[in-house]
């Protein structure tokens, strides 16, 4: 079972929907185990998964590889998924949610 604020904050994302980053850029729940990343018009799918115990969350970086239609034949390279990456994994722990990152 997930801790009282983990599970508050979860709650909250999911009634809020998007949440906009200091850059603009906006994270969205989609699913239990699902988050959208999205910049300007330019929008992807990380696969997570919400545990009970620590930590709370599990990021799949190998997620983090292909824009959605219509960029997605626009490669991400690799200073741009750390780019994502380190904006998740901010926004996860400005929400005092323990993570690991696979």
């Amino acid at each position: 079972m997930l801790n009282k604020l983990s599970k508050k904050f979860f709650d909250w994302l999911e009634k809020v929907g998007t949440t906009t980053l200091e850059d603009g850029s906006r994270i969205r729940r989609i699913a239990r185990d699902g988050y959208e990343y999205s910049e300007g018009d330019h929008s992807l799918i990380i696969q997570v998964e919400v545990q009970s115990g620590k930590p709370e969350v599990i990021l799949y970086s190998s997620t983090i590889d292909q824009w959605l239609p219509p960029y997605e034949d626009e490669p991400i390279s690799p200073s741009k998924h750390d780019e994502i990456l380190q904006k998740i994994t901010k926004f996860l722990r400005d929400g005092s949610i323990s993570y690991a990152v696979q």
